[in-house]
This record gives structure tokens, C-alpha cells and sequence, in this order.
């Protein structure tokens, strides 16, 4: 009742008894800890195929709900619900810090870490903020780094320090034991934001592949229902969001995801989704599987695996040396192909004169299209354009160039 007053609300959430609280419950609990700037849709429960529509979120303005955020949140940890995995995550983006540290917490009682860096940034923040994040490190870790919310930077620093290498040592949280409605209410979010990911509407999918992201293992294993031989029919966009929530799972180390990667790389139907899939396997223990992808009947899978065994230093050889300068030199090969080509080559070998000749006309060739596409490469290469700007004309940033051709003599 968005009209009661603010202490009512609390203390009914104070009363919900763990052994006999409703679904219902849960559902208004869920819908309390939502905040436009955290979410910009709610989903509500109906009778549709889903489970679920999504409805604007009314909330905005000044933020004069965020205790009832965060005592929502405490309630569901409390409650042990499970279903609230998706929207824990979503809260790590509210807009009030302590909600925010609160979600971390949470998430961290159900067997997920993404909260931990949440906290720890926290640390660097106001009072209150920093306080909050500091009890609850305390809380789940059982140790003390020795921070106080009230000394110096000279002090704090290195407290924040030491709470960054606790955390990074934490073993693994095994969650608790769920009730089976629990469980059963989660698995239908997790399908219903997976359902999003396949809608037209930019905003939706871009939360929806973030919170999916976030869930590690579990969604890995609805994703793969979702992605997999057998799987229901679903439109080409679904497939390609869900694959890109898989790579970024996959980047962080989990093995089913990876596998996943690999089985889309060389069996999925859809071009764009093998695309997504070499894309994601940037980095990682791919070599042989991107190495077959070099043969893709699709030219944007063949390019996309290039780009990928470029970023992967692991990957290299004398063999794919070979093919990919065989590629930079050649007048035969598409454009495009032989352009990547040079571009993974001179990560590889920065002295190589014609994946240096390449870049450095990609610089400045009067194509707009052209030079942003160097530059996303350079970006994602060392992180940084320095200085470098793809809307400029060449003529007008000579001297950027100039030093380009210099750092290229460097690496």
C-alpha cells in the first residue's frame, strides 16, 4: 500500500513468518525493492504462457523509498527466496548505495559473488555507504580488515586493499536449501527473462542478457535449453542475446558456458549465433574450434573467428601465422577478410610490415566506416584510442597518426 504509512510498511514486512509466508508475499516483496532508475519495467504475474507481462514502472522523482528497498531485500533473504536472484542483481544498479550493498549481501547468502566488487567499491564511498559495506564484509566473511568508516584515507587505502585480497581468496558459498515453490518460481523468471531477450524492445533485452549474465551456472543451464540441439524454435535475436549472456559467463571462468561456446560454434544452424559464439571465445581455450570456424561457409563466422584467434595469444602457431599473413597479402580474399586478418596478426607480431601498412591506412583512409572500424579494433586491443578520433578527419589529426606509427614501432 503505497499509501500506508512508511513504519506500517516496515513492520509488516518484520511479521512474515519464513515457515508459512505466501507466494503473494513474495510477489509484493519483489515489487517493493523495484526502483526505475534500478529497473525501468516490472514484471507481473498472470496467467499467460510466461507467467508473466511487463508493465511500466510508475516510480520515479525523488528517491524516498529506498529504506523500504532495502528492508524488501532483507525480507527475501530472510524468507530464503530464491526466486529473487534475478531482481537482487538487477538491484546492484540502484540508485542508493545501501540498497545496493544490501543486494550484495543477498545475492552472497544465495551462492552468487557478483555483489562482492559492489561492496568493495562501496568501501571507497560516503559514510553510511562505505559502513554498511564494511558490517556486511564482516558478516559473510567472518574476518575484519581492520577498516574504520571514521580514520583517514591514509588508513583506509590499505584496509581496502586487504578486504580486496579476502575477498578474492573466498571460496565458493553453497547457497541454502530452497523450498521447491521456490524453485519452481525462479526457473519461470529465469525463462521469462530469457523470453525477453527474443522482444523488440532495446531496453528490455539489454537488462534482461545483464541479469542473466550474472547468474553464472544457473542460467548456463537454461541458456543451453534454450541454445541446444533440440531446443524449442525461437526467433534469431533470442539466440543471439542468449549466446552473448553465455559469453560473458564464459569470460569469467565457468566451463559449462565455455562448452556451450564451442558446441554453437560449430553446430548452430543460425550464422549470426556461430558469429556471437567466435566473438565470445575471444581469449579463452578455443583455439581448435575457432581454428575449424576459419572454414565457415558464412564469411561473417569466418571473420568474427580471426578477430577472436587474434585476441587469444594462446592460439598462435606457425601454421595460423602463415594463413592469416597468406590472408593480409592477398588481392583474391575479400576485403574485409584480408583486413582482419591483418589486424589479429599484428597482435600477434607487432613488427609484421603489412599488418602495419594495413592499420596505419585504416587510419587514414577518407572512409568514415572504415576508420571507426580500426578504431574499435585498436580499443579492444590495448583499451585506449590515444587520442585518436574516428569521426576526424586524418588531414585534421596528423600527429596522432604520426605517434600511431611510433607506438606501432614500440609493441
Amino acid at each position: 500500500d503505497e499509501e500506508a504509512d512508511l513504519t506500517e510498511r516496515l513492520d509488516a514486512m518484520g511479521s512474515l513468518d519464513p515457515s508459512s509466508v505466501s507466494g503473494d508475499s513474495i510477489e509484493a516483496l519483489l515489487l517493493v525493492m523495484k526502483d526505475r532508475s534500478q529497473q525501468a519495467f516490472l514484471s507481473i504475474p498472470d496467467e499467460s504462457s510466461l507467467g508473466y507481462h511487463v508493465v511500466e514502472n510508475p516510480l520515479g522523482g525523488p528517491d524516498d523509498r529506498y529504506e523500504l528497498r532495502w528492508r524488501a531485500i532483507i525480507t527475501l533473504e530472510r524468507l530464503k527466496a530464491a526466486s529473487a536472484l534475478p531482481d537482487f542483481l538487477s538491484a546492484l544498479h540502484d540508485r542508493h548505495p545501501v540498497v545496493r550493498n544490501h543486494a550484495a549481501r543477498a545475492l552472497w547468502m544465495l551462492g552468487n559473488r557478483e555483489g562482492l566488487a559492489v561492496l568493495l567499491k562501496a568501501l571507497s564511498g560516503r559514510a553510511f555507504e562505505n559502513e554498511t559495506a564494511n558490517r556486511i564484509l564482516r558478516e559473510i566473511t567472518g574476518l575484519d580488515a581492520g577498516y574504520d568508516t571514521d580514520s583517514g584515507w591514509a588508513n583506509k587505502v590499505p584496509a581496502i586493499e586487504r578486504w580486496a585480497k579476502i575477498i578474492e581468496a573466498l571460496p565458493t558459498h553453497e547457497p541454502p536449501v530452497f523450498a521447491e515453490s521456490e524453485q519452481v518460481r525462479l526457473d519461470r523468471r529465469i525463462h521469462f527473462l530469457i523470453a525477453v531477450l527474443g522482444q523488440h524492445q532495446f531496453l528490455f533485452m539489454e537488462q534482461a542478457r545483464r541479469t542473466l549474465s550474472g547468474m553464472g551456472s544457473l542460467a548456463v543451464r537454461h541458456l543451453s535449453s534454450t541454445l541446444g540441439e533440440g531446443a524449442p524454435k525461437t526467433n534469431q535475436q533470442l539466440r543471439a542475446y542468449a549466446i552473448q549472456a553465455v559469453g560473458v559467463i564464459a569470460q569469467r571462468g565457468n566451463d559449462g558456458a565455455l562448452k556451450l561456446l564451442i558446441d554453437r560454434l560449430s553446430r548452430d544452424a543460425s550464422p549470426v549465433v556461430r558469429s556471437r559464439a567466435a566473438t565470445a571465445l575471444s581469449g579463452l581455450s578455443a583455439a581448435g574450434a575457432l581454428s575449424s570456424a576459419l572454414d565457415d561457409s558464412d564469411m561473417g563466422v569466418r571473420v568474427s573467428a580471426i578477430l577472436a584467434l587474434g585476441g587469444t595469444p594462446s592460439a598462435k602457431s606457425d601454421g595460423l601465422i602463415a594463413r592469416f599473413r597468406s590472408w593480409a597479402a592477398s588481392k583474391d580474399d575479400p576485403e574485409l577478410v584480408r583486413r582482419t586478418a591483418a589486424f589479429s596478426l599484428l597482435r600477434w607480431s607487432a613488427s609484421d610490415e603489412v599488418s602495419r601498412r594495413t592499420v596505419l591506412g585504416c587510419l587514414q583512409s577518407p572512409s568514415i566506416s572504415l576508420r571507426a572500424e580500426v578504431a574499435v579494433f585498436l580499443k579492444n586491443w590495448l583499451g585506449d584510442l590515444h587520442g585518436y578520433d574516428p569521426d576526424v578527419l586524418p588531414s585534421e589529426q596528423a600527429k596522432v597518426i604520426d605517434s600511431w606509427a611510433l607506438k606501432l614501432n614500440d609493441f
